[in-house]
């Protein structure tokens, strides 16, 4: 490869608990986690590397339609580099959830309030995309 090639970014990346996929024409990430997986800081350190790969350094808006996996659990250090990643990108991030337990569509929802993001939680992946529709995102 010559010194001014830019490598190409990553479409897919998966991990035991993760499965993302990025369409940088939509500026959307696709990620699903492994059913019945629990998430620590290891996977949440997977989840924001990917995101970083696939988004680059540009102030561009994004999304991420997120599959909860029918409900798992998270640990503080996974919560937490969640929170540090997305709220230095406050104003361009869009996260919408589907899929989730009810003791995470809490968790979520407090992440939300917490961090100021432009995050929602769905029943349905269905409304999940209709949602990063509204928000101009070909989801």
């Amino acid at each position: 490869m010559e010194h001014d090639e830019v490598p190409a970014t990553p479409t897919r990346l998966k991990t035991a608990t993760l499965d993302m996929t990025w369409d940088s024409t939509t500026r959307v990430c696709v990620a699903r986690v492994t059913p019945g997986a629990e998430l620590d800081g290891d996977d949440g350190s997977d989840l924001v590397g990917a995101i970083a790969r696939f988004v680059g350094d540009a102030p561009e808006r994004f999304a991420v339609l997120a599959d909860g996996g029918g409900g798992h659990g998270t640990d503080r250090a996974y919560r937490a580099t969640l929170s540090r990643y997305f709220r230095r990108r406050i104003d361009v991030a869009f996260v919408a959830f589907f899929g989730l337990s009810a003791v995470l569509r809490v968790t979520v929802e407090m992440l939300r309030i917490a961090t100021g993001m432009h995050l929602r939680v769905f029943t349905s992946e269905a409304e999940a995309r209709a949602w990063l529709r509204e928000q101009g995102f070909a989801a």
